[in-house]
């Protein structure tokens, strides 16, 4: 049994290129929001948020989706948390059957950060989505900050949110 250690992005990207799948006796995707909202703060703390099993399936039944090719890698514990994964970084895992279930699922599943926390707090501040978080611009969708892959993309983020809040302090403040 090997044991590898994985970047959530290449988890993610295993999800979605049918690298891994999940078994027929693995149930439904059952978290709610709070739980996804929870891991998302879990990995920004560096928490520890548990391993996956995968199980190398050649040979055996069928996968839940057997899909013309199967990956003979299967996901026997953690597919709540790969899930929630491919829903933070909003990339479908082929498992989920139907596209506009998982539009649906992105926007129920919306997590948001404060990116300009209070004076004096160094700790982002994780929360769901309402209409008061929707119109303040400190709050962006998590999604947003992870589909960026490049560090000037991550600066541009931010010197938008400071323009729209328009206070010179702040500005201070995203880049001390």
């Amino acid at each position: 049994m090997a044991l590898e250690q994985l970047k959530v992005r290449e988890i993610v990207k295993q999800a979605v290129s049918k690298s891994v799948d999940v078994p027929e006796f693995q149930r439904e995707f059952v978290w709610d929001p709070g739980q996804v909202k929870l891991l998302a703060e879990s990995l920004y703390r560096d928490y520890p948020v548990g391993s996956l099993l995968l199980w190398d399936s050649s040979g055996h039944q069928e996968a839940k989706t057997a899909q013309g090719t199967q990956a003979s890698l299967w996901i026997v514990d953690g597919q709540q948390r790969t899930t929630a994964l491919c829903l933070l970084l909003g990339m479908k895992p082929f498992w989920w059957p139907d596209a506009q279930e998982w539009n649906r699922a992105l926007e129920r599943y919306n997590v948001m950060v404060n990116i300009l926390p209070g004076r004096g707090g160094d700790q982002l501040e994780f929360a769901l989505p309402n209409p008061i978080r929707h119109r303040d611009p400190r709050w962006v969708e998590i999604r947003r900050i992870l589909s960026t892959e490049k560090v000037e993309d991550l600066i541009l983020l931010t010197q938008e949110v400071v323009s729209q809040i328009g206070d010179p302090d702040t500005m201070m403040t995203a880049f001390a």
